[in-house]
């Protein structure tokens, strides 16, 4: 039987509700007339269920900035907030003695970033500066909400656990992590995957540095091996 202590709780996690959405019209990508800024006049070939299409919508977004006239993020509301997934953090810890043992666990972890096309941050990233794509994406977020988005985040700390006789204690974590969802507006010169708009839906989820985590530390009993291993 596996026994928790938290060490940390929940925060009030405050999730806004949608602000500022965009007024502009969200299109899945199926052949629709659309309005373009000026005097012309386009179509906008966007992809969907049983159009073919030579172009992925991780395709579309690499091209954001690199071969466009103009592309802009639009985000379809506030950061949605959460604790990531429960994984175990530093060593696991034995108490071979007859008595019960408070032991402290030092340990590291680093969460990533992860989007919704499988595109690389690394990549995009030259000289610690974005380009392309996650330019548009950090600098929309970083000036609507105010605060830095993190693709990476590393932290370093130490927690206590009360270990039995006979028992084995080690420390979980679950991240503050944070999504972002909206609509990349790419607009062309010329025609691309025969049109010259594109709207693309991404989502981006990465770490909330300035929310609360939760670390546990959890115990259970030694199997029979791992006691054997207490009698060498």
């Amino acid at each position: 039987m596996t026994t928790e202590r938290n060490y940390s709780h929940h925060a009030n996690i405050a999730i806004s509700p949608n602000s500022g959405k965009s007024r502009r019209n969200r299109f899945r990508r199926a052949s629709v007339p659309i309005a373009l800024t000026g005097a012309a006049l386009a179509v906008a070939t966007l992809a969907g269920p049983g159009t073919a299409s030579a172009l992925s919508n991780r395709d579309l977004i690499e091209l954001c900035n690199e071969k466009t006239d103009s592309c802009t993020f639009h985000r379809d509301g506030a950061p949605r907030v959460f604790l990531g997934a429960e994984h175990q953090v530093g060593g696991t810890l034995f108490n071979c003695g007859p008595g019960t043992s408070t032991k402290t666990i030092t340990w590291t972890d680093t969460v990533g970033e992860s989007n919704s096309v499988g595109l690389s941050v690394i990549l995009t990233t030259e000289g610690g500066i974005p380009g392309g794509w996650l330019a548009v994406f950090k600098t929309e977020t970083e000036i609507t909400y105010g605060h830095r988005w993190g693709s990476s985040s590393t932290v370093t700390r130490a927690n206590s656990v009360v270990i039995g006789a006979g028992e084995k204690g080690w420390i979980t974590r679950r991240p503050a992590m944070q999504t972002v969802s909206g609509t990349y507006e790419m607009y062309f010169g010329s025609r691309v995957d025969g049109s010259f708009v594109h709207y693309v839906p991404f989502s981006m989820t990465g770490p909330a540095d300035d929310q609360s985590e939760v670390t546990t530390a959890r115990t259970a009993k030694m199997t029979a091996a791992e006691l054997s291993g207490c009698r060498r």
